[in-house]
């Protein structure tokens, strides 16, 4: 099976019953993640972590878990995503983790402006 295609149903499965601050199941926000992420890349690795950002952090997953499903460079990647902002180091990580922030940022502005350049820029990025 396609190792995308795996991740997305980990990550689904996963996080299973989670919801959002704005109430829609927490698996949509990982497929937002992915999506910011494949607009700028084709690295399987950064998709993947990216669909799985959050596992180690909200779930009760575990770094060897994602290491024998996915391998040591996902799983290390996960990992370092899961750390405070001021210690990611790889570029990886890093487009991860603002993927990450874009998504989470569209969740809470109140302002009808943001929101609206949040749309554009997204839109930008998935080619819409």
């Amino acid at each position: 099976m396609n190792k995308v295609i795996l991740a997305k149903e980990y990550a689904k499965k996963k996080h299973e019953g989670q919801k959002r601050s704005t109430g829609e199941d927490y698996y949509i926000h990982c497929l937002r993640v992915f999506n910011i992420l494949k607009a700028r890349t084709g690295i399987e690795n950064i998709l993947i972590a990216g669909l799985l950002h959050d596992v180690l952090e909200d779930t009760n997953t575990n770094y060897d878990e994602v290491k024998d499903c996915f391998g040591s460079e996902v799983a290390n990647l996960v990992l370092e995503c899961s750390k405070p902002y001021d210690t990611l180091h790889s570029r990886p990580a890093l487009m991860i983790k603002f993927a990450d922030m874009l998504d989470n940022v569209a969740d809470r502005p109140k302002d009808a402006w943001v929101k609206r350049k949040i749309k554009a820029i997204k839109d930008s990025s998935t080619g819409n």
